[in-house]
């Protein structure tokens, strides 16, 4: 697809935030990421840090404050949630549980509505709804009432991490976004190989984002001290999302980034599932936050970066890693449970489980991806003989 076509589809969407200038390097940035003269490389570097400026960071932020409402209802749980609202056996599971069936009850259609009507107007709408739906858990007075607010927020929040993902894969190169398909791409093996890796790392980022105040708080700690302590591994989980493309740069290869950042997630399970020591327990807890956010800035973008011939390819795989990874709350909801306290070794056990095979999920994908660049290159084709010859996967 040529880089004008790209442009033209970006500015369907109602986003043109960068200048004259920014916008004709943008048609040019595929073609020039394929030069390697300095002078090209300088202005590509220029563009990227122009639309880091405009866009990134503000997407960085509202993720944040994505993840900490989604979270939030871990932190009311240790300061009498349960007793306050009559919530008994697995009665909070259910509630963690269904906000993920409101993220996928809408999640599917996400991405064509937001190409209908624009990111401009839809994005910050969602951000409005979960905003208003996050307010309105606080002057619940049932656990049905709360089941209905999580439903709610599941469902205000659904379209915002796809359409970030969409919006991001319009700007930047392919080569630069650590962050394809029509109907083929639903039935590629090598897509749904990927989007387990964003299985594993979403789950485990999950778990933390949900259970870090209860697991906290069942080592000792009043409700006051697990709510502080609870934003140690949230803030080494921030450190490392915000240094994934230099962990990508390092490794000197996406694969390589997402299947060192689950391995560090892997550790921190093992250590929690293995000891009951306050330090090492609290060290697990940071090492699962670091490994499970690290993949969150690598991963779903690596999905979108390798599928991206076409703006469709990038819809559907966009939608689909969002749909994997939102899909992963249902195990991240119902594994930690009241019973199971303070080990929890049903849920640290599960993680390490999915974890492994997000690790070989990563190294089966970077196998296959060289086995596909090396037979187009061989055949003069790229992808499945109707996108640009340049094309190659991004590993």
């Amino acid at each position: 697809m040529s880089s004008k076509v790209e442009y033209i589809e970006v500015d369907s969407l109602g986003d043109s935030p960068v200048s004259p200038d920014g916008l004709e390097l943008r048609q040019s940035a595929d073609s020039l990421q394929e030069l390697g003269s300095e002078k090209t490389r300088r202005m590509l570097d220029k563009y990227c840090a122009k639309i880091d400026r405009r866009i990134l960071i503000y997407a960085i932020v509202l993720c944040v404050l994505n993840q900490s409402d989604r979270g939030s209802i871990g932190v009311a749980k240790v300061v009498g949630l349960e007793e306050d609202l009559g919530m008994a056996n697995n009665d909070f599971n259910i509630a963690a549980t269904l906000f993920t069936v409101g993220y996928l009850s809408l999640e599917v259609f996400s991405n064509f509505i937001l190409k209908f009507v624009g990111a401009s107007r839809l994005l910050p709408t969602l951000g409005v709804l979960w905003g208003l739906v996050c307010a309105l858990q606080g002057v619940i007075r049932t656990k049905t009432q709360l089941y209905v607010m999580r439903l709610l927020l599941g469902m205000a929040e659904c379209g915002f991490t796809a359409g970030i993902l969409l919006i991001l894969s319009f700007f930047y190169p392919k080569q630069r976004l650590t962050t394809r398909d029509t109907k083929r791409a639903l039935f590629d093996w090598q897509l749904w190989c990927m989007t387990l890796a964003t299985f594993a790392t979403c789950a485990s980022s999950g778990s933390v984002s949900i259970f870090a105040p209860e697991v906290i708080n069942e080592l000792g700690f009043s409700p006051a001290q697990s709510q502080a302590m609870s934003a140690l591994p949230s803030a080494c989980g921030a450190i490392t999302i915000l240094l994934s493309g230099q962990i990508v740069r390092v490794c000197r290869g996406h694969w390589l980034a997402g299947s060192l950042s689950l391995a560090v997630a892997l550790t921190g399970s093992v250590i929690m599932v293995s000891t009951l020591s306050i330090p090492l327990r609290i060290l697990g807890l940071c090492l699962l936050g670091a490994g499970g956010f690290a993949g969150l800035g690598i991963l779903p973008g690596w999905n979108i970066t390798a599928n991206s011939q076409t703006v469709a390819n990038s819809t559907v795989a966009s939608a689909l890693t969002v749909f994997m990874g939102a899909s992963s709350g249902f195990v991240a909801s119902n594994v930690f449970l009241n019973w199971d306290a303070p080990r929890f070794v049903i849920g640290h056990t599960v993680n390490i489980a999915i974890l492994a095979l997000g690790i070989c999920a990563c190294i089966v994908t970077r196998i296959n991806m060289g086995r596909r660049n090396r037979r187009y290159k061989q055949e003069g084709l790229a992808g499945f003989g109707n996108e640009a010859t340049s094309f190659r996967y991004v590993y």
